[in-house]
């Protein structure tokens, strides 16, 4: 291969080892006196040249001559036979018959043209065939085959049937054109008179794979390599000459350079694969040529599909181009003939689309903009009167309105489409649509109806503000929500009214701005009422509901999410009960009582995968791991926390993101996976400080700080619990603090600071009556540590002894076995130390049958379960 990429240049032959290795036995049979018939048949570009070129390097590597010819139609050229007449005749020399070289001598003077002179030059030819293969094999290769008129066809079949009934070996291959296949010339390839017919070998477009083995040979292994052949297969569809025109381009405009030892491509992975590429000249000029020779009616049909962009129903082609039926029909079958558009059928539907990518870019592309419109229109009123209520044409409708510059119908189709992507949890499908509808919003304005245009303006709002609090771009959803909320009021839209307080409530809270969020909250909740609409005031509820929570106001968080419950029961507020049900949740988790949230929170899960509600469905899922740690419920808890981290990660909600992570991050510790779960708190951790969670910083840096003393290392536990009781001082809902100063406590008592390690559990234990149950059993548990660690063993013995109770009368059953163990240290007698001993070796054995064995081992390898590992 050429270093380089200039003219004449051709890629390494890939994606066609099986076709080779049928036509390199073919010439390796010659020799042992096997002859055949080989048609190499592809679509324009396929490489079936270059295949043909392939059987004459490898003929001449082992001396046998070959024969080539041209199909071309002109009169002197005799389909390529008179320049095959005098090959013939220069191999013979002295031997040629003279009537042969008369006969020659008179074609090229023109002296013998017209009448039969064709049959007679054939008559002389035939013998002069017979008598060279006589001296050993031969090959005819015979390329354009497709072009050959019927008596052409007659010509050389009449020929290799002189060489096949004397038994002479003679190979014939023709490169065919798939798509200009006539009648008379798949006759010919079918073998009709022939003992034999032709092997026929079909060249498909290249693979995916293919490509990649080729950039590989390219430019080596890697990335680029890979974003190249991904780019190339985009582009070209695997068409070999689309490819090599491509690569060629690639070279003039800088991005494939010469390197010292070969190719090199000079642009980046991401420049490759999204980088604008220009379609080549050469490419253009090869589709240019294939369109000139289209029907009038078959253009029109073939510009209909490119404006549409991808597969169109029969019935909507029909009714846009507005024609006869038949005359439409034929005109694309003549596509379909010409290997230009392909058909597709599902039962009833019959669907067209354009063959090839490219094509249709250079056909739209040479549009004049008046038929370009016109396309456009016709599509969308097309679309408009069949499937307006369709979901999924709604975007298509709106834009091919936009294309059209109809901006008013364009802009209220696509808002509508971006609400309903974002309502199925597609979110950066919503936001493109947003954006193209963004931009039309002002032209839209002199061309809708006022009430039509502010309508639009509250969904594009209302969307992008949701899109962009997905994203944790705060200061922009607030400005998105702030503009729905102003706009509402000043027009008096009180649904959009108290749907805008509710959001910015949440996302204020987010922001620390906690006033500002109560007061929405507030108004939210009176105008709703006002309105005597349930949805809203439920959905108001749960606002104030989620503020409560954050405040530590379980009653209230109760209250109003028990009132909700009764409003939503009807299947149509079923998105409300979901979070209403988060919020009971919630509370009845804080309160202790597992048993209940978690059922409540299994059945939100559910409410939400059947809605489809990706962003609620994570948080519930977050919600119900960190009730299954809770329990002891490990496996569960890390599946439950997986699947919230996929479906973040798949709507790019980046607040789920990091609450995944932590929650993850918490059942891996407990699991005894040290390093995934130090993996997961620093990734929540980074995730939450970018976005500025406070509780989600707290929680991280809580887990960070156990796993720390786990190791044995209170130095740098006491600097995750530094930090995290500074940003509880700020703001606490799930009330860490007593438990970070507990496990400060233990942190100092470890290092001999006896005074701050006595301080500090007076703090803690000083806020047990008023904390939630699951912090309260934790806040115990780690006092117990701290006093066991300053010698109060008899303290450190009844403080375990309490929390240990309680543990167990909750579920808690992480916190009961750790309690038990330290008990069965504490004990003062044998029997006592024996009796917790028991206690604890059954729980062990309980929750081991929960866990698979890969989880298992870590679990019981943590230092303080290894002995009960067995």
């Amino acid at each position: 291969m050429p270093s380089g990429l200039g003219e004449g240049w051709q890629p390494p032959l890939v994606g066609r080892g099986a076709e080779l290795e049928v036509l390199y036995d073919a010439v390796n049979h010659l020799t042992r006196g096997e002859g055949g018939l080989i048609a190499v048949e592809g679509r324009e570009g396929s490489g079936r040249t270059r295949l043909l070129n392939a059987v004459a390097d490898r003929a001449a590597n082992i001396g046998v001559p070959v024969h080539r010819l041209e199909a071309s139609t002109g009169a002197a050229g005799l389909f390529g036979l008179i320049d095959f007449c005098k090959s013939v005749a220069g191999e013979l020399g002295d031997r040629a018959p003279a009537p042969l070289l008369r006969a020659i001598d008179e074609w090229t003077t023109g002296a013998g043209r017209g009448g039969d002179a064709v049959y007679r030059l054939m008559d002389r030819l035939r013998p002069a065939v017979v008598q060279l293969v006589g001296d050993g094999p031969r090959i005819l290769l015979y390329d354009d085959f497709h072009l050959l008129p019927p008596r052409g066809l007659e010509l050389v079949k009449n020929l290799l049937q002189a060489t096949i009934d004397v038994g002479e070996p003679v190979l014939g291959v023709f490169g065919v054109r798939s798509e200009s296949v006539t009648a008379a010339t798949e006759t010919f390839l079918r073998g009709e008179g022939f003992v034999s017919p032709p092997v026929r070998l079909r060249l498909e477009d290249l693979s995916l794979a293919a490509l990649q083995r080729l950039t590989e040979k390219m430019l080596g292994a890697g990335p680029r390599s890979d974003a190249l052949a991904r780019r190339l297969h985009q582009e070209t569809q695997g068409n070999p000459l689309f490819i090599t025109q491509f690569l060629s381009a690639l070279h003039q405009q800088g991005m494939l350079v010469e390197g010292p030892i070969g190719l090199e491509l000079s642009a980046d992975t991401e420049e490759i694969l999204a980088g604008h590429l220009e379609i080549p000249a050469g490419v253009r000029q090869v589709i240019r040529g294939r369109l000139s020779r289209l029907e009038p009616g078959e253009r029109e049909a073939l510009e209909l599909l490119a404006v549409y962009g991808r597969s169109l129903d029969l019935d909507l082609s029909l009714e846009v181009l507005d024609r006869d039926e038949d005359e439409v029909l034929d005109a694309i079958d003549g596509l379909i003939t010409r290997g230009i558009v392909i058909e597709r059928r599902a039962g009833d539907i019959v669907q067209h689309d354009v063959a090839h990518r490219l094509m249709a870019d250079v056909v739209y592309r040479e549009l004049s903009p008046e038929r370009r419109s016109s396309l456009h229109r016709g599509l969308a009123e097309a679309l408009e009167r069949n499937f307006a209520t369709v979901p999924a044409a709604i975007e298509l409708v709106g834009d091919h309105y936009r294309l059209a510059g109809e901006s008013g119908k364009a802009f209220r189709y696509l808002t509508t489409a971006a609400r309903r992507m974002l309502a199925r949890s597609l979110p950066a499908e919503a936001w493109e649509l947003s954006t193209r509808a963004a931009s039309l919003e002002e032209l839209a304005r002199a061309n809708l109806p006022a009430e039509q245009a502010a309508e639009g303006r509250r969904e594009l709002l209302e969307v992008r503000g949701e899109i962009l609090y997905l994203r944790g771009e705060w200061a922009e959803a607030h400005r998105s929500w702030q503009a729905l909320l102003e706009h509402a009021v000043s027009a008096g839209y009180g649904a959009a009214e108290v749907r805008a307080r509710c959001r910015l409530a949440t996302l204020l809270r987010r922001m620390d701005r906690v006033d500002e969020a109560r007061e929405h909250s507030r108004l939210a909740l009176e105008r709703a009422r006002g309105m005597r609409d349930r949805g809203l005031i439920a959905q108001a509820l749960y606002t104030g509901a989620s503020l409560a929570w954050e405040d530590g106001e379980l009653a209230r968080v109760e209250q109003d999410a028990a009132e909700g419950l009764v409003l939503t029961s009807s299947e149509p507020l079923s998105r409300v009960r979901g979070d209403m049900l988060l919020a009971l949740a919630a509370a009845e988790a804080t309160q202790g009582r597992m048993a209940s949230a978690s059922k409540r929170m299994e059945e939100a899960v559910a409410l939400f995968e059947r809605l489809g509600e990706k962003a609620q469905l994570c948080i519930a899922l977050c919600n119900l791991s960190q009730m299954l740690t809770w329990q002891g419920r490990l496996s569960e808890a890390r599946a439950r926390a997986d699947e919230a981290q996929r479906i973040a990660i798949t709507i790019n909600f980046r607040v789920g993101q990091a609450t995944a992570l932590g929650v993850r991050g918490e059942a891996n510790l407990e699991l005894g996976l040290t390093s995934q779960a130090t993996r997961d708190l620093t990734q929540a951790l980074e995730e939450a400080n970018a976005l500025g969670l406070t509780p989600d910083l707290i929680a991280a840096r809580f887990g960070l700080a156990r796993l720390a003393l786990r190791a044995r290392n209170p130095k740098q536990a006491e600097s995750h619990l530094s930090i995290a009781r500074g940003l509880a001082l700020r703001s606490d809902p799930e009330r860490y603090r007593p438990a970070i100063v507990a496990l400060n406590a233990w942190c100092c008592a470890m290092t001999g600071d006896r005074l701050d390690a006595e301080r500090m559990l007076e703090v803690a234990q000083a806020q047990l009556d008023k904390l939630p149950v699951p912090r309260r059993v934790q806040v115990m548990i780690a006092a117990a540590r701290a006093l066991e660690s300053l010698g109060r063993l008899d303290d450190a013995r009844a403080l375990a002894n309490t929390g240990t109770s309680l543990a167990r009368s909750r579920g808690f059953r992480l916190i009961e076995l750790e309690g038990r163990l330290m008990l069965s240290g504490l004990a003062e007698t044998d029997d006592a130390k024996a009796a917790w001993r028991a206690e604890a070796e059954a729980l062990a054995r309980a929750l081991r049958q929960e866990l698979p064995a890969e989880l298992a081992e870590p679990f019981f390898a943590r230092p303080e379960l290894a002995e009960l590992g067995g």
